[in-house]
Order: structure tokens, then sequence, then C-alpha cells
């Protein structure tokens, strides 16, 4: 029930066009209960008329046309030319009323349609604008594939819905329109029509709720459909290189029969419900029909009011079998929007720093690390009291053997993650203390796995600074050594690299980010060593581009390779979420440490 009223509160917004629509179906209804009474008042007069001329009798028809006591028109025929103007106006009549529905038929779809439409944007931004400002805990917890599922398969699920929701809302009104007709017409036999109506009721409760379970196994199946293929195709050298197609597609048709167990689920119960919805409105017709045409036997009704009666019936029955048939997709909808609001329910980056400190302006890029020890899930600790400075302008390498801290030390400097114990300064101010956005802003990370984005060369150069001009960009890239290569490709800066930058080779890929940092001038540089994949005239080039970044900016570097960080002003040997040593490179030589074993095995080899 939650779900359902977070899923109406979306339509608050747009109030007034669901309340016009609704104005405007309303109508709609009302025009097709005009045209059963119109044609039940026409057969009454047509009958009447019929058993006058076979009788001999003259033309003579007079009936007073009223309802619950108020009088609307008289029908009065004397003639053969009466009778013929009649069925004329009649006709007429009829293409008005049809000409009015359809003015309505238009602004019923416009209306609701757009708002369904207005929805679905809103769904979709809020989804994304919640998924940018999670956490990085989050995205390590979470597979990737299992949140692009959640923003297309779940999302697509509820667009299914939409259309589903206006035709339920319009078959809803069109039920009311049609019973109150129908209570006007004859309330006996309405009270008659409805008793069918609670066992209908029961039946789609009970396939209702079945429904919105399996549906939800359903979606948690296709995110997981979703994680496997992204993570294979990604990986697709991988498989090929070790020949496990056959491996992959056996996996992924465990997966496949799994969700068509699913699917079957819900078919059988969809085959069971339209039956029994076929059933009752069937059975009840018949009744009704039957029922009719006995009073019609005995004189107690005229064709008319049974012409008119029945239309009723068979118009209210249409829309109540279709509200039965689209609980099916409202439930499925139900289990798709539990999935989305988890994820709207994720707890955001939380920024303690909102309403404590102003933002800073400039920073000098002191950094410094107090007795700090961080863990991932709260238990197992992989750094401990960790205290070093960075001081402006100089440069700090980190070193050691993998799985040491080394990229743990550097992800919290920009508060990737929240430390446990101890303090990260920034010239003297704790960074919890500083706005996230103030402190980013004087932080750029270059990795050592690349990320461009599908876009053109410029765009990805832009993204370190969206406010750069043309010319900003192109200083930049000449920095990075980027400038000569992409002056050779057809289009230059306006180059698309495609997924990941696939169009680019691994070293022009890290000149481009070099220049996206180099434009967005930080204070702090974040390296994580990215010439250890390169062959020798890239790893040259990417090399003097990363010195000319770091010039005049507090550097640190994770390094692979210690022949890279020869000339760092620190370097900080870590091992197990420790510092072990502190010096620079002649310093730590001398203390035949951890150091100078890493040193000598690396050069040996």
């Amino acid at each position: 029930m939650n779900n359902i009223r977070r899923f109406v509160r979306y339509f608050f917004p747009y109030k007034l066009r669901i309340f016009w629509g609704l104005v405007a179906t309303a109508l709609m209804g009302f025009s097709d209960t005009l045209l059963a009474v119109s044609i039940g008042l026409f057969f009454d007069a047509l009958t009447k008329i019929q058993n006058q001329v076979r009788t001999g009798q003259e033309f003579f028809l007079r009936q007073d046309v009223e309802k619950g006591g108020i009088h609307f028109f008289t029908i009065n025929l004397q003639s053969q030319d009466d009778v013929t103007r009649f069925i004329i106006y009649f006709a007429v009549a009829v293409i008005l009323l049809v000409v009015f529905k359809v003015i309505f038929v238009y602004l019923r779809e416009y209306l609701m349609n757009s708002t369904s439409n207005k929805f679905l944007m809103r769904i979709r931004q809020e989804i994304f604008d919640r998924i940018v400002l999670l956490p990085m805990r989050f995205f390590d917890r979470e597979r990737t594939g299992n949140i692009v599922a959640r923003i297309s398969n779940d999302v697509m699920q509820l667009e299914n819905s939409m259309t589903s929701m206006v035709q339920f809302t319009q078959n809803l009104i069109y039920t009311v329109v049609y019973v109150t007709a129908m209570f006007f017409t004859s309330w006996q036999l309405s009270l008659l029509s409805l008793m069918v109506f609670p066992f209908a009721g029961v039946i789609i409760k009970f396939f209702g709720d079945r429904i919105r379970r399996v549906s939800h196994d359903i979606s948690v199946n296709v995110a997981d459909i979703t994680s496997f293929l992204t993570e294979k195709i990604n990986s697709i050298k991988i498989v090929k290189a070790f020949n496990r197609e056959n491996f992959e597609r056996e996996n992924f048709e465990e997966r496949s029969r799994r969700n068509y167990d699913y699917s079957i689920k819900i078919v059988r119960l969809v085959a069971l419900l339209k039956p029994f919805n076929e059933i009752f409105s069937t059975s009840g017709m018949a009744f009704i029909i039957l029922f009719c045409s006995w009073q019609i036997s005995t004189g107690s009704m005229t064709i008319g009011t049974f012409i008119t009666f029945i239309g009723l019936v068979v118009m209210a029955y249409k829309p109540l079998k279709a509200l039965g048939d689209s609980n099916v997709v409202f439930q499925k909808a139900m289990a798709s929007a539990g999935r989305i609001y988890e994820l709207l329910d994720e707890e955001p980056e939380f920024d303690t720093a909102v309403t404590e400190k102003p933002a800073i302006e400039q920073i000098q890029g002191n950094v410094e690390f107090r007795n700090v020890s961080f863990s991932y899930d709260s238990r197992k600790y992989v750094l401990h009291d960790v205290s070093f400075r960075a001081e402006s302008g100089k440069t700090v390498a980190l070193v050691g053997p993998s799985g040491g801290g080394k990229t743990t030390i550097v992800n919290l400097i920009p508060r990737f993650y929240t430390i446990q114990e101890g303090h990260i300064l920034i010239d003297g101010f704790d960074i919890n203390c500083i706005p996230l956005s103030n402190l980013r802003r004087f932080i750029a990370m270059v990795p050592q796995e690349t990320i461009l984005f599908s876009a053109t060369i410029k765009d990805n150069i832009r993204y370190g600074r969206l406010d750069a001009t043309d010319t900003e960009i192109e200083e930049a890239a000449r920095i990075a050594n980027a400038h000569e290569f992409i002056m050779k490709m057809e289009n230059t800066y306006d180059t698309e690299v495609g997924e990941r930058g696939v169009q680019l080779s691994g070293g022009q890929r890290q000149r481009i980010a070099i220049a996206r940092a180099v434009l967005s001038d930080p204070r702090i540089l974040l390296l994580d060593e990215a010439t250890s994949a390169l062959d020798t005239e890239s790893e040259i080039l990417v090399q003097e581009a990363l010195n000319k970044l770091m010039k005049g900016r507090t550097s640190i570097v994770i390094a692979h390779r210690l022949s890279t960080i020869l000339n760092a002003d620190k370097i900080l040997v870590i091992d197990r979420g420790r510092i072990l040593e502190t010096g620079n490179h002649e310093s730590l030589l001398k203390k035949k440490g951890l150091y100078s074993q890493l040193y000598k095995t690396q050069f040996q080899s």
C-alpha cells in the first residue's frame, strides 16, 4: 500500500491536467449514455408507429421524455412527414453526439498521455539524480547490471503500465457513468446486474497478489541477466582468450531458463484470471437478458427500455472486464516500483560540512593524515593509524605490495569514503568540515585505467571545466602532449572516441585524461601510475605530460614501478595498511628495508 501511495504522489504536480482529462473521459461516457438512451427512445417510438400502421390506425404519437420528475422534451408524431423528420433528427443527433465524443477523445488522449510521459521523465530524472549522489560504498556493493536494470527494465515496466493506467482510469469513469445511467433506467435491474461484482473482486485480489510477487522475482532475475551481460561483454577478450564461450552460453541459458520459469507462472495466472472474468461477465449478461425478456413478455418493460438497459450493461461490462485485465499490468508495475523506491531510498553521500563551514575560495594544497584508521565494512580495518604530511607543491609517492592500502589512502582524500578514526586535513581544515563540491574542486584524479566518455575529444577534455573555451582546451591538450596526435585525426577535436575511448590507443587515452586534469587546474593531484601498460614511446610522452601537470601542485602518486618516482620528495612504503618506512629514494635504500627489497627486485628483473 505504501508503494501505491508513493506512486500516486508523483501525479500531484499534474493534478489539473488529470482533472480535465478525467472530465473529458466522463463526458465521453456521458455521450455514450445519451446515445444508448436515444436509441431506446427511437425504438420505442418506431415500435408504437409500427403497431399503429399494422392495425390501420392513424399516425399519432405523443410521448413526454422525462426522468426523476424533470421534463426534457416531447415526441409528437402525427403524420408520415413527422416520422421522416424524426428519423432525420435522430440521425443528426447521433452524428453530433459522435462529434462531441471525438473532441473529448482528443482532449483525454492528450491530457492523460502527456501526464504519464511527464511522470516517466520525472521518475527517470529522480533515479539518475539519486544514483550520481550515492556514496562509493553503494557502487562497491551493487552490480552495475543491477543498477542499469532498475533504470531500464523497471522504468520500462512502469512505462508499459502507464498506458494501462490511463485505460484503467478511463474504464473506471466509464463504469461509474454507465452504472449510474443503469440505475436511472431501472434500479432493480441494476442491483441484479451488480450482484456478480463482489465475486469478481475477490478473484482479482487473489490473482493480483500472486502476480505481484512473481513479477518482483522476474525483476530481480532480469537484473541478474543484465549484470551478467554487462560483465561478460566488458570482459569478452578474457572469455575468448580462455575459450570459455560454451561455458558462458550455459551460464546464460541457466539464467534465461529461470526467467522463463517465472514468466510461465505469470502466464498461468493470467490464463486463469481471464476465463474467470469472462465467466462472470458473460453469465451476468445472460441472466440480465433472460430477466428482461421475461419482463417484456409480461408487459412490465418496453422494447426501448430493454435496448437502453442492455446497451448500458454491455458498455459497463466492457470497462469492468478491462479493469480486471489491467490489474495484471498494475501488479507488475507495483513490483518494479518497489525496486525503484529501494534505489531512491538509498542514503545519498552525506555532506557533514554543508551547514558547518563556508566554502573555501582557495587552498595551498597541504595534505595531512593524522592517525587515520579505516574499514570498508566496519569489521576488518585496511588502514591502521596512518599519519603523514604532503607539503604544498611537493610529490609524495606511495609504494608497497598490492593490497597494502595505497589506493584506499588516495580515495579517502576526496572523501569517497568516510574514515572511522583520525583526521584528514587540507591546509589545517578537516575535510569533513569542507563542503564536498568545494573540496573536490581543488582535486583532480588520473587513474591507471583511463575513463573516457562516449563523446568527442573536446567534450572529454572539457569535462575538467565545463565553461572552458576551445582555446583553453587546446592549451591543456598541448601541455598533455595530446595536441599533435589530435590534429592528425580527421575530425581533430570533434573526433568521437567511442565507448570508454576504444577508438584511441592506451597512450592517447592517458594524455586526454591528463589534459582533462590540466584544464581543471587542481591544487592537489591524485595519480595512479599511468605508464605501466604502455609502450616505450607512449610512456615517455605520458610521463612528460605528467611531469608538466605535477609542477607546482601537491601530488600523491601510487607507484607501481619505482623508476617513475626516484625524484619524489617523499616516499611512503605501505604494507598491510601501515606505513612501514618514510623517506626519499636515497635514504630508503640505505635503510635496507622493504623499499630496498622492492627496488632490487624490480631492477634485477
